[in-house]
């Protein structure tokens, strides 16, 4: 989600790496590491669209990297040109409330093939913003159509030094639109909070 890219982590022992990847949309990491396998870049692996696991000589690391970044230059290109935030319904602050999020435990359970409700919240403001355990943003974010001030308390994850950050931190008062979901924190006590996932402005 951070990179919004595929992404492998390795771990090397000796002379052998052992990774592990995930993608993103419509980038199969599977598919690729197939290929790889198919031309000795790898020992052994195997996947699917979203994932996939190897392990492979470290003195190979270089190949796979510049094969990597060849077959996946276009289709990266592609995906960011044709990326589409698909959006549930746009809602008002003021409607989102623990009634709300408890409703939606008719649809569940929630995971790749049944993504939890995607809300807009539009016209809306940074009242405040502030860095919590040094990456994610922990913001309250009010209505400027509201007659009455109304706020919900938001995060968003992992958002320090990106894009997304930068406006949670920057543009305190300006009027921006949020995309993201609705939650229950039981903290303290019962109530809705939201996880800020886009921004436009």
């Amino acid at each position: 989600d951070l990179y919004d890219r595929p992404v492998i982590i390795m771990s090397v022992i000796d002379d052998v790496a052992k990774a592990s990847a995930r993608s993103v949309k419509n980038i199969d990491i599977g598919a690729a590491v197939s290929q790889a396998k198919q031309i000795g870049l790898i020992n052994v692996g195997g996947g699917h669209v979203m994932a996939a696991g190897f392990s492979m000589l470290v003195d190979k690391f270089n190949d796979l990297q510049d094969f990597f970044n060849k077959r996946f230059a276009s289709q990266l290109a592609e995906y960011h040109d044709n990326k589409i935030l698909n959006i549930d319904t746009a809602i008002s602050i003021d409607a989102i409330n623990v009634d709300l999020v408890k409703s939606f435990d008719v649809i569940a359970p929630f995971g790749l093939g049944n993504p939890a409700p995607k809300l807009l919240i539009k016209n809306c403001y940074i009242i405040k913003s502030e860095i919590v355990g040094e990456k994610h943003i922990r913001t309250i974010i009010g209505d400027k159509l509201a007659t009455n001030v109304k706020s919900i308390k938001s995060m968003c994850f992992n958002a320090v030094n990106n894009k997304l950050g930068d406006i949670l931190l920057n543009y305190k008062g300006k009027e921006i639109n949020i995309v993201g979901q609705a939650r229950i924190n039981n903290w303290y006590k019962e109530q809705a909070e939201f996880t800020i996932e886009d921004i436009t402005l």
